[in-house]
Protein backbone atom coordinates (compact mmCIF):
# COMPACT_ATOMS: atom_id res chain seq x y z
CA UNK A 1 0.00 0.00 0.00
CA UNK A 2 1.56 3.26 -1.01
CA UNK A 3 1.72 6.04 2.68
CA UNK A 4 -0.05 9.13 2.20
CA UNK A 5 2.99 10.75 3.89
CA UNK A 6 6.73 9.82 3.65
CA UNK A 7 8.62 11.07 6.73
CA UNK A 8 12.51 11.53 6.13
CA UNK A 9 14.96 11.02 8.66
CA UNK A 10 18.77 11.60 8.39
CA UNK A 11 20.84 10.74 11.20
CA UNK A 12 25.03 10.65 11.92
CA UNK A 13 25.44 9.48 15.58
CA UNK A 14 22.19 10.35 16.97
CA UNK A 15 21.44 7.56 18.72
CA UNK A 16 20.86 9.34 21.89
CA UNK A 17 17.53 10.96 21.42
CA UNK A 18 17.02 8.52 18.67
CA UNK A 19 14.54 6.29 20.05
CA UNK A 20 12.25 9.18 21.33
CA UNK A 21 11.50 10.97 17.95
CA UNK A 22 10.66 7.49 16.18
CA UNK A 23 8.55 6.87 18.91
CA UNK A 24 6.59 9.63 18.71
CA UNK A 25 6.26 8.88 15.03
CA UNK A 26 4.61 5.23 15.83
CA UNK A 27 2.32 7.36 18.48
CA UNK A 28 0.50 9.36 15.86
CA UNK A 29 -3.24 8.78 15.75
CA UNK A 30 -2.70 9.17 11.62
CA UNK A 31 -1.14 5.60 10.33
CA UNK A 32 -0.77 6.40 6.39
CA UNK A 33 2.58 6.91 7.53
CA UNK A 34 6.70 5.89 5.90
CA UNK A 35 9.54 6.37 7.29
CA UNK A 36 12.93 6.87 5.10
CA UNK A 37 15.69 6.50 7.50
CA UNK A 38 18.55 7.74 6.46
CA UNK A 39 21.94 7.27 7.75
CA UNK A 40 24.82 9.32 7.27
CA UNK A 41 27.80 7.15 8.17
CA UNK A 42 26.78 6.96 11.79
CA UNK A 43 29.87 5.89 13.64
CA UNK A 44 27.48 4.96 16.98
CA UNK A 45 24.16 2.86 17.41
CA UNK A 46 21.99 4.61 15.32
CA UNK A 47 21.40 2.17 12.36
CA UNK A 48 21.38 -0.96 14.61
CA UNK A 49 18.93 1.05 16.52
CA UNK A 50 16.98 1.91 13.61
CA UNK A 51 16.87 -1.42 12.24
CA UNK A 52 15.03 -2.84 15.07
CA UNK A 53 12.58 -0.29 14.42
CA UNK A 54 12.22 -2.01 10.47
CA UNK A 55 12.59 -5.36 11.69
CA UNK A 56 9.49 -4.54 13.80
CA UNK A 57 7.50 -2.45 10.82
CA UNK A 58 9.30 -3.49 7.70
CA UNK A 59 6.52 -2.30 5.70
CA UNK A 60 6.77 1.36 7.01
CA UNK A 61 10.19 2.03 8.03
CA UNK A 62 12.90 1.71 5.38
CA UNK A 63 16.88 1.91 5.48
CA UNK A 64 18.92 3.74 3.27
CA UNK A 65 22.42 4.06 3.44
CA UNK A 66 25.50 5.90 1.09
CA UNK A 67 27.84 3.73 -0.43
CA UNK A 68 30.32 2.18 1.55
CA UNK A 69 28.58 4.01 4.62
CA UNK A 70 30.05 6.83 4.22
CA UNK A 71 29.32 10.11 5.05
CA UNK A 72 28.11 12.63 2.78
CA UNK A 73 26.14 15.49 4.57
CA UNK A 74 23.06 17.01 5.41
CA UNK A 75 22.28 18.00 1.78
CA UNK A 76 22.94 14.86 0.14
CA UNK A 77 21.28 12.89 2.86
CA UNK A 78 18.14 14.91 2.95
CA UNK A 79 18.35 14.68 -1.27
CA UNK A 80 18.51 10.55 -1.12
CA UNK A 81 15.40 10.89 1.12
CA UNK A 82 13.47 12.30 -1.60
CA UNK A 83 15.06 10.59 -3.72
CA UNK A 84 12.85 7.49 -2.14
CA UNK A 85 9.62 9.19 -1.26
CA UNK A 86 6.81 7.88 -2.32
CA UNK A 87 4.31 9.74 -0.75
CA UNK A 88 1.88 12.21 -1.61
CA UNK A 89 3.21 14.44 0.83
CA UNK A 90 6.51 14.86 1.99
CA UNK A 91 7.84 16.13 5.50
CA UNK A 92 11.15 15.77 8.01
CA UNK A 93 11.69 14.52 11.13
CA UNK A 94 15.33 15.23 12.62
CA UNK A 95 16.87 12.46 15.09
CA UNK A 96 16.49 14.47 17.98
CA UNK A 97 13.09 15.89 17.51
CA UNK A 98 9.79 14.70 18.68
CA UNK A 99 6.38 14.88 17.05
CA UNK A 100 2.79 15.84 19.01
CA UNK A 101 0.82 13.12 18.37
CA UNK A 102 -1.34 15.15 15.74
CA UNK A 103 1.32 15.93 13.73
CA UNK A 104 0.94 14.55 10.60
CA UNK A 105 -2.85 14.13 10.43
CA UNK A 106 -3.11 18.19 10.86
CA UNK A 107 -1.17 18.66 8.29
CA UNK A 108 -2.73 15.89 6.10
CA UNK A 109 -5.94 17.30 6.78
CA UNK A 110 -4.99 20.94 5.71
CA UNK A 111 -3.17 19.52 2.61
CA UNK A 112 -6.06 17.71 1.33
CA UNK A 113 -8.82 20.82 2.46
CA UNK A 114 -6.37 22.75 0.07
CA UNK A 115 -5.63 21.28 -2.76
CA UNK A 116 -3.62 24.58 -4.20
CA UNK A 117 -1.11 24.15 -1.58
CA UNK A 118 2.23 23.37 -1.52
CA UNK A 119 3.55 23.97 1.69
CA UNK A 120 2.20 23.94 5.35
CA UNK A 121 4.15 25.72 8.04
CA UNK A 122 2.91 24.68 11.61
CA UNK A 123 4.69 26.40 14.86
CA UNK A 124 7.89 24.56 16.74
CA UNK A 125 8.09 24.29 20.44
CA UNK A 126 11.73 25.32 20.77
CA UNK A 127 12.03 22.72 23.81
CA UNK A 128 15.16 23.72 25.98
CA UNK A 129 13.99 21.90 29.07
CA UNK A 130 14.10 18.13 27.51
CA UNK A 131 15.62 16.52 31.32
CA UNK A 132 16.92 19.62 32.10
CA UNK A 133 16.15 22.37 34.92
CA UNK A 134 17.01 26.16 35.32
CA UNK A 135 15.91 29.48 34.12
CA UNK A 136 17.65 29.22 31.45
CA UNK A 137 16.85 26.57 30.16
CA UNK A 138 12.96 27.61 29.37
CA UNK A 139 11.49 26.58 26.12
CA UNK A 140 9.64 29.00 23.43
CA UNK A 141 7.43 29.14 20.26
CA UNK A 142 9.05 29.88 16.96
CA UNK A 143 6.87 30.80 14.17
CA UNK A 144 5.96 32.78 11.39
CA UNK A 145 3.76 36.17 12.43
CA UNK A 146 1.37 36.16 9.72
CA UNK A 147 -2.36 35.26 9.90
CA UNK A 148 -2.52 31.30 10.12
CA UNK A 149 -5.22 29.63 8.23
CA UNK A 150 -4.92 31.50 4.97
CA UNK A 151 -3.27 30.63 1.84
CA UNK A 152 -0.31 33.09 1.15
CA UNK A 153 0.56 33.56 -2.32
CA UNK A 154 4.45 32.47 -3.31
CA UNK A 155 6.77 34.25 -2.48
CA UNK A 156 4.80 36.06 0.55
CA UNK A 157 5.92 33.85 3.45
CA UNK A 158 9.76 33.89 2.31
CA UNK A 159 9.88 37.45 1.63
CA UNK A 160 7.85 37.97 4.48
CA UNK A 161 9.96 36.31 7.07
CA UNK A 162 13.42 36.04 5.82
CA UNK A 163 14.29 39.66 6.62
CA UNK A 164 12.73 39.87 10.27
CA UNK A 165 14.58 38.70 13.27
CA UNK A 166 11.16 38.41 15.65
CA UNK A 167 9.22 35.95 13.92
CA UNK A 168 11.42 33.04 11.82
CA UNK A 169 10.64 29.98 9.73
CA UNK A 170 10.34 26.99 11.30
CA UNK A 171 12.52 23.76 11.55
CA UNK A 172 11.47 21.23 8.91
CA UNK A 173 9.88 19.24 11.55
CA UNK A 174 6.98 21.44 11.25
CA UNK A 175 6.89 21.61 7.36
CA UNK A 176 4.97 19.62 4.72
CA UNK A 177 5.64 19.64 1.26
CA UNK A 178 3.50 18.44 -1.49
CA UNK A 179 5.79 16.16 -3.43
CA UNK A 180 4.95 17.06 -6.44
CA UNK A 181 6.32 20.99 -5.16
CA UNK A 182 9.52 19.92 -4.45
CA UNK A 183 11.32 20.34 -7.95
CA UNK A 184 14.31 20.97 -6.95
CA UNK A 185 17.10 19.02 -4.56
CA UNK A 186 19.05 21.05 -1.91
CA UNK A 187 22.22 22.13 -3.62
CA UNK A 188 24.73 19.45 -2.86
CA UNK A 189 27.66 22.34 -1.18
CA UNK A 190 25.13 23.05 1.94
CA UNK A 191 26.59 19.86 3.78
CA UNK A 192 26.26 20.90 7.10
CA UNK A 193 24.12 24.18 7.52
CA UNK A 194 21.29 25.85 5.59
CA UNK A 195 20.28 23.08 3.52
CA UNK A 196 17.27 23.10 5.16
CA UNK A 197 16.47 26.90 4.49
CA UNK A 198 17.53 25.93 1.09
CA UNK A 199 15.14 22.97 0.30
CA UNK A 200 12.25 25.44 2.33
CA UNK A 201 12.99 28.62 0.42
CA UNK A 202 12.98 27.05 -2.81
CA UNK A 203 9.35 25.68 -2.44
CA UNK A 204 8.32 29.31 -0.96
CA UNK A 205 9.38 30.99 -3.91
CA UNK A 206 7.28 28.86 -6.28
CA UNK A 207 4.45 27.50 -4.32
CA UNK A 208 1.45 28.82 -2.29
CA UNK A 209 2.26 28.32 1.61
CA UNK A 210 -0.09 28.28 4.77
CA UNK A 211 0.73 28.61 8.63
CA UNK A 212 -1.06 26.92 10.96
CA UNK A 213 -1.42 28.23 14.67
CA UNK A 214 -0.68 25.19 16.24
CA UNK A 215 2.70 24.07 17.91
CA UNK A 216 2.94 20.50 16.72
CA UNK A 217 6.71 19.64 16.91
CA UNK A 218 8.88 19.92 19.88
CA UNK A 219 12.58 21.00 18.14
CA UNK A 220 15.26 20.03 20.60
CA UNK A 221 17.76 22.10 21.36
CA UNK A 222 21.26 20.87 22.27
CA UNK A 223 24.73 21.85 22.37
CA UNK A 224 25.41 18.64 20.01
CA UNK A 225 23.30 19.61 17.01
CA UNK A 226 24.40 21.11 13.88
CA UNK A 227 21.68 23.74 14.28
CA UNK A 228 23.81 25.12 17.54
CA UNK A 229 26.57 25.56 15.37
CA UNK A 230 25.00 27.69 12.97
CA UNK A 231 23.94 30.06 15.85
CA UNK A 232 24.13 33.41 14.20
CA UNK A 233 27.25 34.34 16.74
CA UNK A 234 29.22 31.90 14.84
CA UNK A 235 28.39 33.55 11.77
CA UNK A 236 32.06 35.26 11.95
CA UNK A 237 34.78 35.29 9.62
CA UNK A 238 36.28 31.97 8.62
CA UNK A 239 33.50 29.71 10.83
CA UNK A 240 31.66 27.02 8.90
CA UNK A 241 28.65 28.75 9.46
CA UNK A 242 29.93 31.95 7.41
CA UNK A 243 30.67 30.24 4.22
CA UNK A 244 27.59 28.21 4.54
CA UNK A 245 25.60 31.45 5.00
CA UNK A 246 27.45 32.67 1.78
CA UNK A 247 26.90 29.53 -0.33
CA UNK A 248 22.99 29.96 0.78
CA UNK A 249 22.87 33.30 -0.13
CA UNK A 250 24.63 33.16 -3.40
CA UNK A 251 22.38 30.32 -4.11
CA UNK A 252 19.49 31.77 -3.62
CA UNK A 253 20.13 34.97 -5.39
CA UNK A 254 20.95 32.81 -8.30
CA UNK A 255 17.21 31.30 -7.54
CA UNK A 256 15.51 34.89 -7.31
CA UNK A 257 16.65 35.66 -10.74
CA UNK A 258 15.08 32.94 -12.42
CA UNK A 259 11.82 34.54 -11.67
CA UNK A 260 10.00 36.19 -14.04
CA UNK A 261 8.92 38.83 -11.58
CA UNK A 262 11.90 40.40 -9.94
CA UNK A 263 12.21 40.45 -5.88
CA UNK A 264 14.45 43.82 -5.86
CA UNK A 265 14.09 44.25 -1.71
CA UNK A 266 14.88 40.69 -1.43
CA UNK A 267 17.91 41.13 -4.00
CA UNK A 268 19.26 44.08 -2.33
CA UNK A 269 19.38 42.17 1.14
CA UNK A 270 20.60 39.75 0.04
CA UNK A 271 23.88 41.80 -2.04
CA UNK A 272 24.20 43.73 1.55
CA UNK A 273 24.69 40.19 3.73
CA UNK A 274 27.30 38.91 0.99
CA UNK A 275 29.03 41.96 1.19
CA UNK A 276 29.28 41.97 4.60
CA UNK A 277 30.72 38.76 4.74
CA UNK A 278 33.49 39.63 1.94
CA UNK A 279 34.20 42.39 4.14
CA UNK A 280 34.53 40.62 7.07
CA UNK A 281 36.86 37.88 5.27
CA UNK A 282 38.74 40.98 4.03
CA UNK A 283 39.40 42.74 7.90
CA UNK A 284 42.01 41.72 10.10
CA UNK A 285 40.37 40.19 13.53
CA UNK A 286 39.36 43.09 15.67
CA UNK A 287 41.44 42.27 18.50
CA UNK A 288 44.54 43.10 16.17
CA UNK A 289 43.03 46.67 14.75
CA UNK A 290 43.80 48.41 17.77
CA UNK A 291 47.46 47.26 17.99
CA UNK A 292 48.08 47.40 13.75
CA UNK A 293 46.47 51.03 13.82
CA UNK A 294 44.23 52.87 16.70
CA UNK A 295 42.77 55.44 15.13
CA UNK A 296 42.01 53.24 12.08
CA UNK A 297 40.41 50.49 14.23
CA UNK A 298 38.03 53.66 15.91
CA UNK A 299 36.87 54.18 12.12
CA UNK A 300 36.52 50.61 11.58
CA UNK A 301 34.22 50.14 14.89
CA UNK A 302 32.07 53.46 13.61
CA UNK A 303 31.87 52.80 10.12
CA UNK A 304 30.15 49.04 11.45
CA UNK A 305 28.11 50.69 14.16
CA UNK A 306 26.69 53.07 11.57
CA UNK A 307 26.50 49.74 8.77
CA UNK A 308 24.19 47.53 11.24
CA UNK A 309 22.02 50.40 12.03
CA UNK A 310 21.30 50.89 8.73
CA UNK A 311 20.47 47.28 7.80
CA UNK A 312 18.46 47.23 11.01
CA UNK A 313 16.38 50.45 10.40
CA UNK A 314 16.04 48.67 6.52
CA UNK A 315 14.79 45.30 7.91
CA UNK A 316 12.29 47.45 9.94
CA UNK A 317 10.96 49.51 6.96
CA UNK A 318 10.26 45.61 5.19
CA UNK A 319 8.48 44.88 8.39
CA UNK A 320 6.09 47.81 8.20
CA UNK A 321 5.55 47.68 4.79
CA UNK A 322 4.56 43.88 4.92
CA UNK A 323 2.72 44.19 7.44
CA UNK A 324 0.76 47.19 5.91
CA UNK A 325 -1.18 44.02 3.75
CA UNK A 326 -2.92 42.85 6.80
CA UNK A 327 -1.57 45.03 9.60
CA UNK A 328 -3.99 43.62 12.60
CA UNK A 329 -3.12 39.85 11.34
CA UNK A 330 0.41 40.96 11.19
CA UNK A 331 0.74 41.93 14.46
CA UNK A 332 -2.10 39.68 16.21
CA UNK A 333 0.09 36.86 14.64
CA UNK A 334 3.38 38.24 16.01
CA UNK A 335 2.13 38.96 19.78
CA UNK A 336 0.37 35.86 20.37
CA UNK A 337 4.24 34.15 20.13
CA UNK A 338 6.15 37.37 21.47
CA UNK A 339 3.85 38.04 24.33
CA UNK A 340 5.69 36.24 27.10
CA UNK A 341 8.88 35.56 25.63
CA UNK A 342 10.77 36.97 28.57
CA UNK A 343 12.49 33.52 30.74
CA UNK A 344 11.68 35.52 33.98
CA UNK A 345 10.34 32.17 35.88
CA UNK A 346 10.20 28.74 35.38
CA UNK A 347 6.59 28.42 37.46
CA UNK A 348 3.69 27.47 35.76
CA UNK A 349 1.40 30.29 34.00
CA UNK A 350 -1.08 31.46 36.98
CA UNK A 351 1.06 30.44 40.07
CA UNK A 352 2.49 33.26 42.73
CA UNK A 353 5.49 32.36 40.94
CA UNK A 354 5.20 33.46 37.99
CA UNK A 355 3.19 36.24 38.47
CA UNK A 356 5.54 37.77 41.32
CA UNK A 357 8.58 37.20 38.84
CA UNK A 358 6.84 39.05 36.42
CA UNK A 359 5.48 41.53 37.98
CA UNK A 360 8.37 42.21 40.02
CA UNK A 361 10.70 42.69 36.98
CA UNK A 362 7.92 45.48 35.60
CA UNK A 363 7.79 47.14 38.37
CA UNK A 364 11.69 47.74 38.68
CA UNK A 365 12.67 48.60 34.94
CA UNK A 366 9.52 51.23 35.20
CA UNK A 367 9.84 52.07 38.76
CA UNK A 368 7.54 55.17 38.47
CA UNK A 369 4.55 52.29 37.03
CA UNK A 370 2.80 52.15 40.79
CA UNK A 371 2.65 56.09 41.47
CA UNK A 372 1.26 56.68 37.87
CA UNK A 373 -1.35 54.24 37.62
CA UNK A 374 -1.79 54.82 41.19
CA UNK A 375 -4.07 51.57 41.85
CA UNK A 376 -5.26 52.37 45.23
CA UNK A 377 -7.13 55.25 44.11
CA UNK A 378 -9.49 53.31 42.18
CA UNK A 379 -11.41 51.42 44.52
CA UNK A 380 -14.87 50.72 43.19
CA UNK A 381 -14.30 52.33 40.03
CA UNK A 382 -14.51 50.94 36.28
CA UNK A 383 -10.90 50.55 34.88
CA UNK A 384 -10.33 49.42 31.19
CA UNK A 385 -6.74 47.88 30.39
CA UNK A 386 -6.65 48.59 26.69
CA UNK A 387 -3.35 45.98 25.50
CA UNK A 388 -3.60 44.22 29.15
CA UNK A 389 -0.86 41.47 27.67
CA UNK A 390 -0.59 39.10 31.13
CA UNK A 391 -2.67 41.05 33.38
CA UNK A 392 -0.53 41.75 35.24
CA UNK A 393 -1.98 45.81 35.93
CA UNK A 394 -5.36 44.23 36.25
CA UNK A 395 -4.05 41.96 38.53
CA UNK A 396 -3.17 44.96 40.84
CA UNK A 397 -6.03 47.17 40.69
CA UNK A 398 -8.37 44.56 40.63
CA UNK A 399 -6.48 43.29 44.25
CA UNK A 400 -7.30 47.11 44.98
CA UNK A 401 -10.88 47.09 44.56
CA UNK A 402 -11.71 48.37 40.97
CA UNK A 403 -14.01 46.68 38.80
CA UNK A 404 -11.74 45.75 35.83
CA UNK A 405 -11.83 44.84 32.34
CA UNK A 406 -8.90 44.00 29.98
CA UNK A 407 -8.97 43.75 26.20
CA UNK A 408 -5.75 42.91 23.89
CA UNK A 409 -5.15 41.75 20.43
CA UNK A 410 -3.76 38.49 21.39
CA UNK A 411 -5.63 35.64 22.13
CA UNK A 412 -2.72 34.16 23.94
CA UNK A 413 -1.93 37.24 26.06
CA UNK A 414 -5.50 36.86 27.23
CA UNK A 415 -5.65 33.38 27.58
CA UNK A 416 -2.60 33.91 30.31
CA UNK A 417 -4.11 36.87 31.70
CA UNK A 418 -7.74 34.92 32.39
CA UNK A 419 -5.02 32.55 34.46
CA UNK A 420 -3.57 34.61 35.90
CA UNK A 421 -6.59 36.32 37.70
CA UNK A 422 -8.42 33.09 38.15
CA UNK A 423 -5.46 32.05 40.08
CA UNK A 424 -5.09 35.43 41.96
CA UNK A 425 -8.78 35.10 42.90
CA UNK A 426 -10.03 38.39 41.54
CA UNK A 427 -12.18 38.86 39.45
CA UNK A 428 -11.89 40.51 35.64
CA UNK A 429 -13.32 40.88 32.38
CA UNK A 430 -11.17 40.25 29.70
CA UNK A 431 -11.62 39.93 26.01
CA UNK A 432 -9.87 39.66 22.23
CA UNK A 433 -10.48 42.88 20.39
CA UNK A 434 -8.97 45.66 18.21
CA UNK A 435 -8.13 48.98 20.27
CA UNK A 436 -9.38 50.59 16.74
CA UNK A 437 -12.84 49.37 17.45
CA UNK A 438 -13.10 48.65 20.89
CA UNK A 439 -16.02 45.91 21.79
CA UNK A 440 -17.71 48.07 24.27
CA UNK A 441 -20.36 50.59 24.45
CA UNK A 442 -19.58 54.39 25.37
CA UNK A 443 -18.83 56.26 28.25
CA UNK A 444 -18.16 52.69 30.34
CA UNK A 445 -15.02 53.38 32.24
CA UNK A 446 -13.56 55.87 34.61
CA UNK A 447 -10.42 55.31 33.79
CA UNK A 448 -8.70 53.91 30.45
CA UNK A 449 -5.22 52.98 30.27
CA UNK A 450 -3.23 52.73 27.11
CA UNK A 451 0.53 51.60 28.16
CA UNK A 452 2.90 50.35 26.17
CA UNK A 453 0.14 50.27 23.19
CA UNK A 454 0.72 52.85 20.87
CA UNK A 455 3.78 52.08 19.71
CA UNK A 456 2.83 48.92 18.06
CA UNK A 457 -0.79 50.41 16.37
CA UNK A 458 -0.94 51.24 12.93
CA UNK A 459 -3.47 54.63 13.70
CA UNK A 460 -2.90 56.03 17.41
CA UNK A 461 -5.18 58.15 16.87
CA UNK A 462 -8.13 55.84 15.87
CA UNK A 463 -7.05 53.86 19.32
CA UNK A 464 -7.35 57.51 21.18
CA UNK A 465 -10.73 58.28 19.30
CA UNK A 466 -12.17 54.94 21.17
CA UNK A 467 -10.43 55.64 24.44
CA UNK A 468 -12.21 58.87 25.01
CA UNK A 469 -15.72 57.03 23.53
CA UNK A 470 -15.59 54.76 26.10
CA UNK A 471 -14.64 56.93 28.90
CA UNK A 472 -17.28 58.67 30.99
CA UNK A 473 -17.04 62.33 31.20
CA UNK A 474 -14.35 63.61 33.57
CA UNK A 475 -12.90 59.93 33.37
CA UNK A 476 -8.89 59.33 33.39
CA UNK A 477 -6.54 58.55 30.68
CA UNK A 478 -3.56 57.46 30.89
CA UNK A 479 -1.31 56.57 28.01
CA UNK A 480 2.61 55.99 26.95
CA UNK A 481 4.77 55.49 23.68
CA UNK A 482 8.63 55.69 23.03
CA UNK A 483 10.41 58.40 22.77
CA UNK A 484 12.60 58.78 19.24
CA UNK A 485 14.48 61.48 21.47
CA UNK A 486 15.73 59.46 24.29
CA UNK A 487 18.81 58.17 25.84
CA UNK A 488 17.74 54.72 24.77
CA UNK A 489 18.56 55.40 20.89
CA UNK A 490 22.04 56.69 21.71
CA UNK A 491 23.32 53.47 24.05
CA UNK A 492 21.54 51.16 21.54
CA UNK A 493 23.34 52.62 18.52
CA UNK A 494 25.84 50.18 17.99
CA UNK A 495 23.27 47.59 17.65
CA UNK A 496 21.55 48.86 15.31
CA UNK A 497 18.76 50.86 17.17
CA UNK A 498 16.23 49.68 20.04
CA UNK A 499 15.97 45.77 20.82
CA UNK A 500 13.06 44.39 22.12
CA UNK A 501 10.17 44.26 20.68
CA UNK A 502 11.54 46.77 17.42
CA UNK A 503 11.04 43.90 15.39
CA UNK A 504 7.06 43.81 15.37
CA UNK A 505 5.23 44.48 12.15
CA UNK A 506 4.07 48.08 13.60
CA UNK A 507 6.45 50.10 15.29
CA UNK A 508 6.71 53.39 15.93
CA UNK A 509 8.10 56.18 18.36
CA UNK A 510 7.45 59.47 19.12
CA UNK A 511 8.79 62.80 19.94
CA UNK A 512 8.24 65.24 22.46
CA UNK A 513 6.05 67.26 19.94
CA UNK A 514 4.19 64.76 18.44
CA UNK A 515 3.10 62.71 21.33
CA UNK A 516 1.89 66.69 22.85
CA UNK A 517 0.11 66.48 19.49
CA UNK A 518 -1.60 62.92 19.25
CA UNK A 519 -2.73 63.68 22.94
CA UNK A 520 -4.12 67.17 22.27
CA UNK A 521 -7.80 65.96 22.45
CA UNK A 522 -7.55 65.31 26.43
CA UNK A 523 -8.48 67.95 28.65
CA UNK A 524 -6.09 68.95 31.06
CA UNK A 525 -3.63 67.01 29.47
CA UNK A 526 0.05 66.66 31.08
CA UNK A 527 3.01 64.89 29.12
CA UNK A 528 6.48 64.18 30.16
CA UNK A 529 8.89 61.70 29.88
CA UNK A 530 10.38 59.13 32.53
CA UNK A 531 12.29 55.29 32.44
CA UNK A 532 15.87 56.60 32.88
CA UNK A 533 18.42 53.66 32.77
CA UNK A 534 17.85 51.21 36.00
CA UNK A 535 20.16 48.28 37.67
CA UNK A 536 17.54 46.09 36.78
CA UNK A 537 18.36 42.90 38.04
CA UNK A 538 19.77 40.24 35.67
CA UNK A 539 20.77 43.22 33.11
CA UNK A 540 23.88 43.52 30.81
CA UNK A 541 26.71 44.73 32.62
CA UNK A 542 26.73 47.48 30.02
CA UNK A 543 23.09 48.52 31.19
CA UNK A 544 24.57 48.53 35.09
CA UNK A 545 27.51 50.60 34.42
CA UNK A 546 24.97 53.40 32.53
CA UNK A 547 22.30 53.29 35.64
CA UNK A 548 25.65 54.12 37.76
CA UNK A 549 26.81 56.95 35.29
CA UNK A 550 23.38 58.24 34.62
CA UNK A 551 22.42 58.83 38.57
CA UNK A 552 25.69 61.16 38.68
CA UNK A 553 24.22 63.59 35.53
CA UNK A 554 22.31 66.60 36.96
CA UNK A 555 18.44 65.40 36.54
CA UNK A 556 18.04 69.18 34.46
CA UNK A 557 20.07 67.83 31.82
CA UNK A 558 18.33 64.71 31.41
CA UNK A 559 14.93 65.26 32.39
CA UNK A 560 13.97 64.89 28.38
CA UNK A 561 15.94 61.59 27.30
CA UNK A 562 13.02 59.48 29.18
CA UNK A 563 12.80 56.62 26.76
CA UNK A 564 8.37 56.67 27.67
CA UNK A 565 6.78 59.63 26.84
CA UNK A 566 3.52 59.34 29.31
CA UNK A 567 0.89 61.65 29.45
CA UNK A 568 -2.47 61.40 31.53
CA UNK A 569 -5.54 63.70 30.12
CA UNK A 570 -9.12 64.07 31.02
CA UNK A 571 -12.41 63.50 29.02
CA UNK A 572 -14.37 67.28 29.27
CA UNK A 573 -17.45 66.73 31.50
Amino acid sequence: MTPLVSVIMICRNGERFLAEAIDSLFRQGFAEWELIFVDDGSTDGSLALAGAYAKRDPGRVRLIIHPQGEWKGTAASRNLGLLAARGKYVTFLDADDVYEPDRLARHQRCMDDNPGLGVVISHDLYWRSWGRTGRRYLDAVIGPAVTPGRPIPSPGLLVGTLLTRGAPLPGLCSVTFRRSALRQRIPAELIGHYEDQALLASALLRETSMVLDEVLCRYRQHPWSITHGNDPREDVSGSPAAAARASFLAWLRHEISLRRRPLPELEAWIATELNRLRADELRPPERLLPVMDPLRGRVAWLGRVWKRRRRRMAVMAHVQRFAELDPVASSRAYWDHRVQDLPLSQDAVGTPGFISAHDGYRHRKAGYLSELLGFDGWRDRAVLDVGCGIGLDLLRFARAGASVTGVDLSATAVDIARRNCAAAGVSAHIVQGDATCLPFSGENFDLVVGYALLPFVQRPEAVIDELLRVLRPGGTAILMAYNRRSWMWFFTLPFGGPGGHADAPIYRQETPASWRQMCKEFAEVQTWTDRFPAEVPGGYAGARALAAVWKRIPARLTRNLGWHLLAVGRKTG
